[in-house]
């Protein structure tokens, strides 16, 4: 799938709207909790991403039914990578 001209210029304004809508509704936020923020949202993007791709019965689903999956024990977050930002702008900054 690839985007027209018209629809790449119009992802971007869409985008750098939504980007700074962000960015307002953070405005309030110390830097330091917009990076904490910003690193749990990234773990969860990145946990998505997992069971996404990870198929179901690799996952569990056989042994809990209904989809339901066992909550993982959190990591400190000293012990996992930050992931990659999806962002042009970094949120700790304003």
């Amino acid at each position: 799938v690839r985007l027209t001209p018209t629809g790449s210029s119009e992802f971007a304004r869409m985008a750098a709207q939504h980007e700074d809508w962000l960015a307002e509704l953070l405005n309030g936020f110390a830097a330091a909790d917009k990076q904490l923020l910003y690193e749990q949202l990234g773990r969860l993007r990145l946990h998505l991403t997992n069971t996404r791709t990870t198929p179901a019965t690799q996952r569990g689903a056989a042994a809990h039914p209904a989809g339901r999956q066992p909550r993982p024990s959190a990591k400190p977050a000293s012990t996992q990578a930050a992931p990659p930002p999806i962002s042009r702008r970094n949120p700790s900054k304003p």
